[in-house]
């Protein structure tokens, strides 16, 4: 039998409507008031407050299609604060007005781009900083969802401790400058997914950095006129790690290698390659004197 709930006062009350429509909650003369659980026929449902028959205050709403709101609403409306989150995994966390996004908000997108800043009717509207799902951060500026373009900043001839730069290939910087040229600490972020975030001299890596390859692989250690020199690891995407010294970019001098399968080589290297004496070690523990000229092992061994 249909509960239409007409008139109707009580802390928990089940009324079923006409249409289909299921409430369980509190009603005052026949109007939601209070908290309530309301289901519709067309599979949306309401967990929260209301006030004169529409939703006020605080509530959970899962819309039909799969989108859900989390938030404050007033007069029925997403109004205050909210996350809302699509169906195809996008999620906006910010101010409303009026059922629209308005105000502050945080959207990610479900590629992983994501834009924190302003925004006015529904659009982005304003100032803010996107971010691309390679992890490089832009300055950028909307009028009614339409990006304003963006202009570079080359950064010649300027000098600071910390100034933003955006190069006309695409890359960012933020660190410090002389006279247009990165020189001390600074962010490097490539359009190639490659970041350095250390010390510059010169316009080139100087000093201690970490260095993190578009393709996954990764150096932490010095540099020297922008090459991997001194003490440094290297961690291949395969999880290889070598540990030791290094040359014009290149492993030279003494160092640990570790294989992922459980293999290891300390000793010495030349240009890249395992070149004089050193200790072999397989993956279950057996220790071997051994010799390599040019990356080629010599065939006599001696097992420790």
């Amino acid at each position: 039998k249909k509960n239409d709930c007409k008139g109707q006062t009580g802390s928990q009350i089940h009324c079923i409507y006409p249409n289909g429509d299921v409430y369980d909650g509190a009603l005052v003369d026949g109007l939601r008031e209070g908290n309530g659980v309301f289901k519709g026929v067309d599979k949306s449902e309401y967990d929260g407050f209301w006030s004169k028959d529409k939703k006020n205050g605080n509530g959970v709403y899962q819309i039909g299609n799969g989108d859900q709101y989390v938030g404050e609403f007033v007069n029925g409306l997403k109004q205050g604060k909210g996350v809302f989150t699509w169906s195809n995994a996008d999620q906006y966390d910010g101010d409303w007005v009026n059922d629209k996004m308005e105000g502050n908000g945080l959207y990610w997108a479900a590629n992983g781009d994501m834009y924190d800043g302003e925004w006015k009717n529904g659009k982005k509207n304003g100032k803010g900083v996107s971010t691309n799902a390679n992890g490089v951060k832009t300055q950028t500026e909307w009028i009614n969802g339409v990006q304003k373009e963006t202009k570079k900043n080359d950064c010649k001839g300027q000098t600071g401790s910390q100034i933003h730069c955006i190069y006309p290939n695409g890359d960012v910087y933020d660190g410090a400058l002389v006279d247009g040229l990165r020189e001390g600490n600074g962010v490097f972020k490539g359009v190639d997914k490659s970041e350095y975030d250390g010390f510059w001299s010169k316009d080139k890596k100087n000093g201690n950095g970490v260095y993190q390859i578009g393709n996954g692989d990764q150096y932490v250690g010095e540099f020297v006129n922008g090459l991997k020199q001194g003490k440094g690891v290297f961690t291949w995407s395969n999880a290889d790690q070598y540990d030791g010294d290094w040359v014009n970019d290149k492993m030279e001098g003494n160092g640990l290698y570790w294989a992922a399968n459980g293999d290891m080589y300390d000793g010495e290297w030349k240009n890249g390659k395992k070149n004089g004496k050193g200790v072999s070690t397989n993956a279950n523990g057996v220790k071997t004197q051994t010799e390599w000229i040019n990356g080629v092992q010599k065939k006599r061994e001696f097992n420790l």
